[in-house]
C-alpha cells in the first residue's frame, strides 16, 4: 500500500488531485504497485474493503475528504460522463 500512495502523492504534487484516478487499467497493470504478491494483488483490488483501506491510508498521508473523493471516484466519472458525451456541434453550449 505504501508504494500505491507514494505514487499517487507524486503524481498529484505534479498535476494536483483532479488529475489522479484509478481507471479501469488499473486492475490490469504489468508490474504490481504494492507491497503484496501480484495474485493477492489482483484479489484485493476489486474488493469494497481494499477501497476502504486506500481511502484510509489516503486521509492518513494527509489527502482531504475532497481530494480522496476526486481520487477514488469523481475523477473517473467525469472523465466517462465527458468521453460518453454525444458529439456536439460548434455552436451548441455546453453543459458541466
Amino acid at each position: 500500500m505504501a508504494n500505491l500512495i507514494a505514487h499517487i502523492r507524486h503524481v498529484a504534487e505534479l498535476v494536483g488531485a483532479d488529475h489522479v484516478a484509478l481507471g479501469t487499467d488499473f486492475i490490469d497493470i504489468a508490474r504490481v504497485p504494492m507491497d503484496l504478491p501480484a495474485s493477492t494483488f489482483m484479489e484485493r483490488v476489486g474488493d469494497a474493503e481494499f477501497m476502504e483501506q486506500l481511502d484510509v491510508a489516503l486521509a492518513e498521508e494527509g489527502f482531504d475528504e475532497a481530494d480522496r473523493s476526486q481520487i477514488l471516484c469523481e475523477n473517473v466519472r467525469r472523465l466517462w460522463r465527458a468521453a460518453l458525451q454525444p458529439k456536439r456541434s460548434a455552436g451548441s453550449a455546453e453543459t458541466p
